[in-house]
């Protein structure tokens, strides 16, 4: 199993679009491919005509733990992960939390579910990779990371889609 990100700090730029021709393009090669909508904005959910805000679960769900695992399948192949505008509400502290969690994912999947994944497609949001960190009353400062650094530390492969202007070359 391969897990690729499409990232650019800058929106605008097509990671949606690319992770949703990718994804099906793989998926009519006869590729297991699970696709995973990363960002708040809930883009690739909205561009697939998935009615994310009531979906019974979605990335949220995924990355607190809970149970009811449900993907929604699009096509022999595609299974896509709803996104929630929840989930960067919540604050990780581990940098590996999603590579944990997708593997884990896939050995269920592989094992419940007689699916294996052979690919997994993070589609995250725009945002700048600056760390954030998190001082307590003693000063001790800890490092959190973003969702965008969190995926990144998941994925195996990163693609970085940008049209050719000044801005999204910036995004870079």
């Amino acid at each position: 199993m391969k897990i690729i990100a499409n990232a650019n700090k800058k929106g605008g730029v097509a990671k949606t679009t690319v992770s949703i021709h990718l994804s099906a393009y793989l998926a009519m090669l006869g590729y297991k491919v699970l696709i995973i909508d990363y960002d708040p904005q809930c883009s690739l959910s909205d561009g697939y005509g998935i009615d994310y805000e009531n979906y019974p679960y979605t990335t949220h769900d995924f990355m607190q733990g809970n149970k009811g695992l449900r993907f929604k399948k699009k096509m022999d192949n595609l299974y896509i992960m709803v996104g929630s505008p929840l989930l960067d509400t919540v604050q990780y502290m581990d940098m590996y939390i999603l590579r944990n969690r997708i593997e884990t994912l896939v050995k269920y999947c592989g094992e419940k579910m007689d699916i294996d994944f052979d690919f997994v497609i993070l589609d995250i949001s725009p945002s700048d990779l600056l760390n954030k960190y998190m001082y307590s009353s003693s000063g001790k400062k800890t490092f959190l990371p973003k969702l965008n650094q969190i995926a990144l530390a998941a994925a195996d492969y990163a693609i970085i889609p940008l049209v050719t202007d000044r801005f999204s070359v910036k995004g870079l």
